[in-house]
């Protein structure tokens, strides 16, 4: 790992990623059905951010829903083989705040990948949007030799309503998968991670145990970071 690298993942764990902190120095990759994929890589070697924007037929409470339903992650997240929710004593979870356990599928022979992340909800009462900011943390929870445990992995949702029924979703992402990963399987997630996840957020949305959602549960006020902190190259 270079000292760029290094700079890189240290202001991730910093937090100087907020949702509103993410470089704009992005290349467009791909188009799906209204939906824009997006790269941007983040130093000479280190790991490629991924993003993604599109609209979908459903109000802010109904994605958010989805988005907190952590066991159903599986459903739709590009590779998710596991999702739950985190309760052990070394971990504090609140209403807008909790812990998770994921498990991402690899092609074999590579080893699955894992990882424990923080969850934290927001909201901006003047204009409804939502931010859900999740990071990986440093913990021995589940960890396991069959597994390797992500050294770093951030996503970010902002999700801004556009009408009664419509919600505008930007999802962003950058993770350290640790070992060889051949370039062909990297660039798969490259590619698809963005465009899949929204369209699966599309498809949950219009399930019944979601649509009838229409109150939006985050509480806790979104303060963004003060732009001298953010990230620039």
């Amino acid at each position: 790992m270079n000292y760029r690298q290094k700079v890189f993942i240290a202001f991730v764990f910093m937090g100087v990623f907020s949702s509103m902190a993410w470089p704009e120095e992005w290349k467009k990759i791909g188009e799906s059905d209204g939906i824009t994929g997006y790269t941007m890589i983040t130093s000479e070697s280190g790991p490629q951010a991924v993003k993604a924007a599109g609209m979908v037929d459903a109000p802010v409470a109904v994605i958010e829903a989805v988005l907190r339903d952590v066991p159903a992650l599986t459903e739709f997240i590009l590779d998710c083989k596991e999702s739950s929710f985190v309760n052990a004593p070394e971990f504090t979870n609140k209403a807008d705040s909790y812990h998770t356990y994921m498990v991402t599928a690899m092609p074999f022979p590579l080893n699955d990948r894992d990882a424990v992340n923080r969850t934290d909800y927001t909201i901006d009462r003047a204009t409804g949007t939502v931010y859900v900011d999740i990071n990986g943390i440093k913990t021995d929870y589940k960890r396991s030799r069959d597994m390797i445990r992500m050294p770093m992995i951030k996503v970010d949702y902002i999700l801004t309503p556009r009408g009664p029924d419509q919600t505008e979703v930007v999802f962003t992402t950058v993770a350290d998968p640790d070992g060889a990963i051949p370039n062909f399987i990297a660039d798969m997630f490259t590619k698809n991670l963005g465009i899949k996840t929204i369209e699966g957020l599309r498809t949950m949305a219009g399930k019944d145990k979601y649509k009838g959602c229409r109150t939006v549960m985050t509480k806790t006020p979104h303060e963004p970071l003060p732009e001298k902190q953010c990230f620039s190259k």
